[in-house]
């Protein structure tokens, strides 16, 4: 009896990168650029201020080999991570998630909106 037949499904590769001073990302299998290069991040409400946590930054720590990227909002010193995961396999798929360490604020802050994007 013959083994069923699993057709290729090439890898996923999801890249994260600073352009000017925006975060964005990037995914492609082999040749063919799935999400071009598109807007990550989020907005938060911090004492009255909204504060666009993916503008303005550096990315202090990125590796291709790991999932976690550190971000550093460079004007407010707000650093967050960037979890990276790519699943590969029948149905391909890449996701990201943002961590945020506790902030000593009040608890009326909030995230008020996420301002990522796809295209």
């Amino acid at each position: 009896m013959l083994a069923p037949s699993v057709p290729y499904v090439p890898p996923v590769e999801m890249r994260m990168f600073v352009d000017g001073d925006k975060l964005k990302y990037q995914v492609a299998s082999d040749d063919h650029e799935i999400v071009t290069p598109s807007d990550l991040g989020f907005i938060l409400d911090l004492h009255g201020q909204r504060i666009h946590l993916g503008e303005g930054v550096q990315v202090e720590k990125d590796s291709a080999r790991e999932a976690t990227n550190a971000v550093n909002h460079v004007r407010t010193q707000i650093k967050y991570y960037v979890d990276i995961r790519v699943f590969d396999g029948n149905s391909p798929d890449a996701t990201f998630t943002y961590r945020i360490p506790l902030l000593p604020v009040p608890m009326e802050d909030t995230v008020s909106a996420l301002n990522s994007s796809w295209t």
